[in-house]
């Protein structure tokens, strides 16, 4: 069954890379051929354009493509391989809610990504218990918070190619594309700040009633309670409006702070946890020092390739009429919001210490795309079949790199996994200390047995509470020969492929079973005592 579905992922693969490679072709030709070749007439028409837009290929391709983008993101959910934050994502959903918030306050996160992921998955698991299956409903989770951002979008924007561009965006990139199947909470943070602008955007059209007030709010809340940086991300969406009704609207900053009151008043109670955590990373934390080198890479991060090329193209041009294409701040304001993100993150690790990654940028993503295309669409057609044409080009490149490499590391961990089942009942795992804690860990979720790991630097203390399988061995007292001397068979794990299993016990045999994936590559002998020589 696993082989059949596999060969079904790679057919469809190659059927959408080719009908995406044709479609990316289609849009090429016809820029070419109507904007290059012909000119326009007296009115500024291009009949042959015109003609081409009315086709139905034309007006129905966008939507195919963006069915097979959602398609390939479903299509790479279906396998087990997971990294360190997936696993404490899984793990931390196994406690009860009261737990949940604990542990969550104990990390470096708010709680209500782990909270709707555990309602989901508790929902899900009277159909099946295994591991696998509660990983797949968890990516599939992570890919419905792309599917409701699809949705908001089509429903509060207008234009059809409008909304279909800017959907593509959300694939276009590689790193943004991953993180519609990955179990964090990173999709439902953009789902939420991109609700919250759209909302914003209603307020600044004029249709700022109650009831957008209210729905505001709540998803303002949301992203809160998600991500800080999705709170960083809500807080600049709340400075950008209050400037343009400053300068447009100022009957409505009474509104503003009223219901920026509520917004407050509603995450008092995290806000404590959160000066807790916060004075727990200004001591220590995980991420380097920031450097220009650092800061480029958020830029490449969400603009890869041809895409960071027409980016900068059109908002120079656009600044630069920004006058005659009558460009205001409500169209620059999304645009806005990841470059506030970023230089609020910045500016906290330069001054306390490194906080920002770029992933971190994510929430705010969509808010972007949804300006810089609202400035494109008042600077010309030409320069819109253009970024067409290379948005359509970057989700072939991106969703056939997600999927060979889902496909690719799937096929692996599942090997991994067999191989897991297959161990010995009584037998025991040892990971040597020259493997990462991440592949530790990740092993330790893969499995009920308990992981003995070689090294006790920096383990926190949250992680040891919550993979309850996953011993220091140090801290218990134990080697490899204790294990041994009670007939057990360990299954010894290193990143050396020519490991020394003299070295390690007094009386053990090794043979060396092979080389698996626990999120990095590792190498496992499996060791059984001697006695006179012979393997008992």
């Amino acid at each position: 069954m696993i082989a059949g579905l596999l060969g079904i992922r790679v057919r469809f693969l190659v059927v959408a890379v080719a009908f995406l490679g044709m479609l990316a072709a289609f849009y090429f030709c016809c820029a070419v051929v109507s904007f290059v070749i012909v000119e326009d007439d007296e009115e500024g028409n291009n009949v042959i354009w015109n003609k081409i837009s009315q086709h139905g290929i034309y007006k129905n391709a966008p939507r195919i493509l963006v069915f097979i983008c959602f398609a390939v993101l479903v299509i790479c959910s279906l396998n087990a391989n997971i990294w360190l934050d997936e696993t404490f994502s899984l793990r931390i959903i196994q406690y009860g809610y009261k737990e949940v918030i604990q542990y969550t306050a104990a990390d470096v996160h708010p709680p209500l990504y782990y909270i709707l992921l555990k309602a989901v998955v508790d929902l899900f698991s009277h159909l099946s218990a295994s591991f696998t299956f509660t990983v797949i409903i968890s990516k599939l989770f992570s890919v419905l918070s792309y599917a409701l951002t699809a949705l908001i979008c089509w429903c509060k924007l207008k234009g059809y190619r409008f909304r279909t561009i800017l959907l593509l965006f959300l694939f276009a990139s590689g790193s943004l594309a991953g993180y519609g199947i990955e179990i964090r909470m990173y999709g439902w943070a953009l789902f939420f700040v991109t609700s919250a602008y759209l909302f914003a955007r209603d307020i600044m059209d004029g249709k700022g009633k109650a009831g957008a007030w209210v729905i505001f709010v709540v998803f303002s809340l949301c992203g809160a309670y998600t991500h800080y940086f999705a709170l960083v991300s809500i807080g600049a969406i709340w400075f950008y409006l209050f400037i343009w009704l400053l300068l447009n609207n100022r009957k409505q900053i009474k509104q503003w702070l009223i219901f920026g009151v509520i917004t407050v008043v509603g995450y008092l109670p995290w806000l404590m946890v959160l000066l807790e955590q916060a004075k727990a990373v200004s001591e220590s934390y995980w991420i380097s020092d920031i450097h220009i080198g650092t800061i480029a890479g958020y830029i490449m991060f969400i603009l890869p390739g041809a895409l960071m090329l027409i980016f900068f193209v059109a908002i120079v041009h656009a600044f630069v009429n920004r006058k005659k294409e009558g460009i205001s701040l409500y169209d620059w304001s999304g645009g806005l919001i990841p470059v506030t993100t970023a230089a609020v993150g910045v500016l906290a690790s330069i001054l306390i210490r490194p906080v920002f990654i770029s992933r971190y940028l994510i929430p705010g993503c969509l808010c972007m795309w949804i300006s810089f295309l609202l400035i494109c669409r008042k600077t010309g057609r030409k320069q819109q079949v253009i970024i067409t044409g290379i948005v359509i080009i970057s989700c072939v490149v991106s969703c056939f790199s997600l999927t060979y490499s889902e496909l690719r590391a799937g096929q692996q961990t599942k090997s991994s996994m067999d191989f897991i089942v297959s161990m010995d009942e009584d037998s025991v795992i040892y990971v040597e200390e020259d493997v990462s804690d991440h592949a530790f860990y990740t092993l330790a979720t893969y499995t009920d047995k308990n992981v003995y790991y070689g090294s006790n630097d920096n383990q926190k203390e949250v992680f040891l509470e919550i993979y309850s399988n996953a011993k220091i061995a140090s801290d218990e007292g134990l080697h490899i020969d204790d294990f041994l001397d009670n007939g057990k068979t360990v299954y010894y794990v290193t990143a050396n492929s020519e490991a020394d299993i003299a070295s390690l016990c007094s009386e053990g045999n090794g043979v060396l079973l092979g080389k698996y994936l626990f999120e990095s590559y590792v190498f496992v002998y499996e060791i059984t005592a001697c006695e006179y020589g012979e393997v008992v």
